[in-house]
């Protein structure tokens, strides 16, 4: 990882920390580490390849996806996020930051194990017939 987007990661990590509490740890601050040992812990036990960074979910969570729900784009709240992989590690997904999204839990909880295809075209249909 190059310099500067070291530094960047340290301050989107600052900025989380002051901004909102996400898996704490006792000191009040988001603890990402413990995120990230919870998906890598995970994985392992499904025998999924790779491993999830810190670095990974503050990516994921406002560098890439602008604190915004990776599936239906809502606005994220801090202490409410869910960390999901987006290709399911039950169908094969990488336990990688290349995998990783940050999205509300009742998007995670709807969209379960499906492939996010599947899950994107029974979305915009339930959405449609409001019933999302």
């Amino acid at each position: 990882m190059g310099k500067i987007n070291a530094n960047i990661l340290k301050i989107m990590k600052q900025r989380l920390d002051r901004e909102g509490e996400v898996s704490t740890s006792r000191e009040g601050k988001v603890d990402w580490e413990r995120r990230a040992r919870t998906q890598n812990a995970r994985a392992q036990r499904l025998g999924a390849p790779g491993k999830v960074l810190p670095e990974d979910l503050i990516w994921a969570a406002f560098l890439a996806q602008n604190g915004r729900c990776f599936y239906c784009g809502g606005k994220l709240d801090l202490e409410r996020i869910h960390v999901d992989h987006v290709i399911p590690l039950a169908k094969g997904g990488r336990n990688d930051g290349k995998n990783i999204a940050i999205v509300h839990p009742e998007c995670n909880l709807k969209k379960g194990a499906r492939d996010p295809l599947e899950f994107a075209l029974n979305f915009v249909t339930k959405k449609k017939q409001g019933r999302f």
